[in-house]
């Protein structure tokens, strides 16, 4: 029994809560309404100027009231709402001095930008459908979120109209065919504004439920905008991955020219040494034994640490789970791994979630000053999801280092996603997500 009062106080805050949003968007449809005819009512008697001003101002509301409703999405509708609109294509400065602006060239600067800025708004799908919204809201949205508002509102009159009757002039006692100079009116009045209330109330968060699926329907981005900038973003991770290769073959080439190569000389130099002495000084040539044997016991140790950073033999030969294992046993930061994988993403994908997770647990020793992490890995249909949390000090922003957008770097190549928790004063909590089907699972 007690679970009822507590399902009655959630369905009474949800029902006040869509209402206060149903409120801002009947505005925000008012708003929209004095910027479509604010021109035609100062400039009345003049038809053409009206409905000139009417389309210099509508051409700059229709982006404009769209992103402030986009950036208010997150509070309204408890979700996002991301930018639908095309990228800006790059100005180019061709061998001959022209300009070429993505769609054609000119010879000054000025007029290619000015060409390129104009098409890219006009020739964007995007556009007109803000246009549209910003036409056909007002009505239709506008509608949508006034009609519970409406009802609760006209429901909260009836409920206070028995005590305001009393107060006002002769024949002004009727509200909504019902009579107040009765018990039974009052009594039927109060009835009726309740059960409207409760209507207004209930019916509010459906009507923000269907006014985000208008307003999605219009102002999110569709297949051709989510096309270009999956496009857009593959030219920046393939780009990034191959500056990130080049970068770790420089590495390898340093590591092998500083470290073994110059062993490898040595232990040459050494035997070269005792081949000369090996008839005369048979000492000096079991030091230059020694000391070759020692080299090559350096340069051993040192190739295979140079192996290790390349591709650990542990992943390799066992999965993601026992390197995962192996690695937190060497962590600085008592770590706990769980791993519920049902065969073996591709290599590369391994690879690319050990060398993150040894990334974030260097990290979390580091910088968070944490006493524990916790990893975990595991696979939903389509996705491999890896969490690395810690009970540190919080605060860690992809702004900050080369750390955690390195990470970023490393999982967009995999067209993977990084999301970062992490408020001032801990705990951090960093999801990796990328796209993955497991041989076994398909």
């Amino acid at each position: 029994m007690s679970t009822i009062p507590r399902r009655s106080a959630s369905v009474v805050r949800r029902g006040v809560a869509g209402m206060a949003r149903l409120v801002v968007l009947v505005l925000f449809a008012a708003v929209q309404v004095c910027v479509l005819t604010l021109p035609a009512l100062i400039w009345l008697p003049e038809y053409v100027a009206a409905a000139g001003l009417t389309v210099l101002v509508a051409i700059p509301a229709c982006r404009l009231l769209p992103a402030l409703s986009r950036k208010c999405a997150p509070a309204l509708y408890g979700g996002a709402i991301e930018s639908p609109y095309l990228p800006l294509p790059a100005l180019e400065r061709t061998e001959n001095g022209w300009y070429w602006n993505g769609y054609d060239f000119h010879k000054f600067r000025w007029v290619s930008l000015a060409q390129r800025r104009g098409r890219w708004f006009f020739t964007d799908p995007a556009t007109w459908r803000d246009l549209c919204w910003l036409v056909v809201n007002p009505l239709s949205g506008g509608l949508l979120a006034a009609v519970p508002v409406a009802l609760a509102g006209f429901g909260a009159f009836l409920l206070v109209a028995p005590l305001t009757a009393p107060h006002l002039g002769a024949g002004a006692a009727w509200y909504f065919p019902l009579p107040v100079g009765t018990p039974a009116g009052i009594a039927a009045t109060v009835v009726a504004g309740l059960a409207l209330l409760v209507l207004g109330l209930v019916a509010a968060p459906g009507a923000v439920g269907l006014h985000e699926a208008w307003t999605r329907w219009l102002l999110a981005p569709d297949e051709r905008a989510l096309l270009a900038r999956r496009v857009e973003r593959l030219f920046a991770t393939r780009a990034a991955a191959i500056d990130a290769q080049a970068a770790e073959l420089r590495r390898i080439e340093r590591d092998l020219h500083d470290g073994a190569q110059a062993r490898l000389i040595a232990i040459g130099i050494s035997l070269g040494t005792a081949e000369m002495l090996l008839d005369t000084d048979p000492d000096e040539v079991r030091r230059q034994l020694a000391g070759a044997r020692e080299l090559s016991a350096a340069a051993l140790r040192e190739l295979r640490g140079l192996v290790h950073g390349i591709q650990p033999p542990m992943l390799a030969d066992r999965g993601l789970g026992a390197a995962l294992e192996d690695l937190a046993m060497d962590a600085p930061v008592p770590t706990d791994v769980e791993v519920g994988l049902i065969g073996r993403p591709d290599a590369a994908v391994e690879s690319a979630v050990y060398f993150s997770v040894a990334e974030l647990l260097a990290n979390a020793a580091k910088h968070a000053a944490a006493k524990r992490v916790r990893v975990s890995v595991t696979h939903r249909p389509g996705a491999l999801r890896v969490v690395v949390a810690d009970d540190g000090k919080g605060g860690a922003d992809f702004g900050r280092g080369t750390g955690l957008p390195g990470v970023q770097r490393r999982i967009a190549a995999f067209d993977g996603v990084v999301e970062l928790a992490s408020p001032p004063g801990g705990p951090t909590e960093i999801t990796i997500v990328i796209p993955c089907v497991l041989p076994s699972a398909e």
